[in-house]
């Protein structure tokens, strides 16, 4: 036998799993959700913070370009127009420098560091810094009156403006040297403790950088980020540290002067999540401390539910054992109580199974008790009736041999070598010859007919169960009067049905499927002897129906299961 507390240990430890089960999954959601809640905040902080430095510097490097512009828009005046001429390839070295010294002067800046002209006539300068490319000029050409990007050199940008206008005879490209600490004084914004920007183009040309040995260089940033038009933020790891990188378009330097620039700002990590790494932290070690305590209440909670229940197991294996309840009552109103007495119940209702089980034994051992009564030594009867039969055929008796041949076939049918089954063929064949005899005792009074589904006559069936039906329709609906009896076999819903309908005197049915006089008449074998049987045998959903009026005749429906 089982040792209880052993139940009781191992069914406290389910509980205590269980709830600590259900411990770590609460707490894991939560802490997940802090975490994500956090993170995502924070995400979202920096991410927005850094586009607005990049709006910032957008704006600022637009600006310092935008002195260019205004510059050459002072310079390129109608007021100027005798000086603009001077400029051109036809006048002399010394005419040339001083109408662009001229003209430098009006720029009213000391944002650049030297202004260029190059024409036909070759290039000059005011400080003498050096020409860009043929092929900036040549870009420049192909974007009259405004401002292309050249080369970097000695420190500088190069920003040529081609002029070709009404204002002057003069076409030439005006070479702006714009010092790059201009433009990288635009990105000294950030704080420096959290990391560092750089302008790049989609080419990888580095057009500022705090590091100036980056500056007019190409650079691979396909392993880092992406430049496809779009603002980016993703978190990798450079040089074995983790960095943060934002990068956004310049979309005012994109729209104004077409230059297709990228700002990248590369972040320190723990600059940004550091705090939130310890916060996390934090949190983590709020959650487990809180977890361990709901752990220790688990367990002493599981220890209190599952007492109880340990002490009902007990109880139900006393029951098992003794075959009586036992006394274990709860307090309370709780679940454990109700379910006491739910548990009172079934017992109760287990020992009235029990008992009515017992009882339906009994009946069917008296109902086959009874069977075999009507079986009384049937070899020697129906040895007996063959030997009549043949002296009914040596004496020219024809209606005594069949009399006695029909009831020898009956009995022999009836005995059927002992068996409970029969088929549904044999069946019908023993209530033919039953009907054969009683036409001997009163001929011409019942007409019968037999509509048989011949798919059906192999099925096994519980013998006597047509039979006594027909006898009892003979005997009782037809007292007063002939009549017609029609026995049907069928299948219907999957189940074997058969029907004795007759169109005799019929009978009340207020007394139930027969009165116990007629009952008795038919020696046990009545209808609700057939009927009891059916049920023993295949279940409450079996058996016998009866419809039937005075006058209007009767209708009995026998189903059984269909068995092989």
């Amino acid at each position: 036998m089982p040792n209880p507390s052993m139940k009781k240990s191992k069914l406290s430890t389910k509980f205590i799993l269980l709830f600590t089960a259900v411990l770590t999954g609460i707490f894991a959601v939560m802490l997940a959700a802090v975490y994500i809640s956090v993170s995502v905040s924070l995400h979202g902080y920096v991410y927005d913070s850094v586009l607005s430095y990049h709006d910032d510097v957008d704006d600022s490097v637009v600006a310092v370009i935008d002195e260019v512009a205004y510059a050459y828009a002072r310079m390129t005046d109608e007021d100027n127009a005798g000086t603009l001429d001077d400029l051109r390839s036809g006048n002399s070295y010394a005419v040339r420098t001083e109408a662009l010294r001229t003209l430098a002067a009006l720029a009213q800046t000391d944002t650049f560091a030297d202004i260029g002209w190059r024409d036909e006539g070759g290039y000059i300068s005011v400080n003498g810094y050096i020409a860009p490319s043929e092929e900036a000029f040549a870009a420049a050409q192909e974007n009259s009156n405004r401002v292309t990007l050249g080369e970097y050199r000695d420190g500088c940008h190069a920003l040529i403006i081609y002029m070709d206008n009404g204002i002057t005879l003069s076409k030439g490209c005006f070479v702006f040297f714009l010092p790059e600490t201009a433009i990288s004084y635009c990105l000294s914004s950030m704080d420096s403790g959290s990391g560092y920007s750089y302008i790049i183009g989609t080419d990888g040309y580095i057009f500022s950088h705090g590091d100036k040995d980056y500056v007019g260089r190409l650079y691979y940033y396909g392993n880092l980020y992406d430049l496809d038009g779009g603002a980016d933020m993703r978190v990798t790891d450079m040089d074995g540290e983790r960095k943060i990188i934002v990068v956004s378009p310049m979309q005012t330097a994109q729209e104004r002067y077409g230059f297709d620039f990228f700002l990248v700002s590369i972040l320190d990590y723990d600059y940004y999540y550091g705090t939130f790494t310890v916060l996390s932290w934090v949190l983590t070690g709020i959650m487990i401390a809180i977890f361990v305590a709901g752990v220790v209440v688990a367990i002493v909670r599981a220890k209190k539910i599952s007492r109880p229940i340990a002490e009902l197991h007990a109880d139900v294996e006393r029951t098992i054992r003794t075959g009586r309840k036992g006394d274990l009552k709860f307090s309370g109103n709780d679940e454990l109580f109700r379910l006491e007495e739910k548990y009172d119940e079934m017992i109760t209702h287990i020992f009235e199974l029990m008992q009515k089980s017992r009882e339906d034994a009994e009946t069917q051992r008296k109902l086959e008790l009874d069977a075999l009564q009507m079986q009384i030594n049937p070899h020697f009867l129906y040895n007996t009736l063959d030997a009549v039969s043949w002296m009914a055929k040596l004496k020219g008796e024809p209606e005594i041999e069949n009399l006695t041949l029909n009831l020898a076939k009956f009995f022999r049918l009836s005995l059927h070598k002992g068996d409970k089954f029969i088929t549904v063929g044999e069946e019908l064949e023993l209530t033919w010859h039953y009907l054969e005899i009683d036409k001997v005792r009163f001929p011409d009074k019942v007409k019968v007919h037999f509509e048989t589904d011949e798919s059906l006559v192999n099925y096994k069936v519980l013998k006597l169960i047509l039979q006594p039906v027909a006898e009892n329709a003979v005997k009782y609906a037809f007292e007063e009067k002939s009549g017609n009896l029609v026995i049907r076999t069928m299948l219907s819903g999957g189940d074997i049905v058969f029907e004795v309908e007759d169109d005799g005197c019929g009978f009340d049915m207020s007394g139930g499927i027969v009165s116990s006089k007629k009952k008795s008449d038919l020696g046990g074998f009545g209808l609700k002897n057939v009927d009891e049987r059916i049920k023993l045998e295949y279940g409450e959903d079996y058996g016998l129906s009866v419809r039937s009026a005075p006058g209007q005749g009767t209708k009995v429906t026998i189903r059984i299961q269909k068995r092989i």
